[in-house]
């Protein structure tokens, strides 16, 4: 996860298997989403959550 106060760019899309929008920050993030989204194995997936 990014600083909470990041101030660079982000993207912002709509995924089928992302709730809300989704936010990448890199190139890394864009590629490993769309990753995401084509495997039939995921079901979900969150971004940016902080893990606690």
């Amino acid at each position: 996860m990014r600083n909470k106060n990041y101030k660079g760019r982000c993207e912002k899309r709509n995924l089928s298997k992302c709730q809300g929008v989704c936010r990448t920050f890199d190139a890394i993030q864009y590629a490993y989403a769309d990753i995401l989204q084509n495997s039939e194995n995921i079901k979900e997936f969150r971004c940016n959550i902080p893990l606690d």
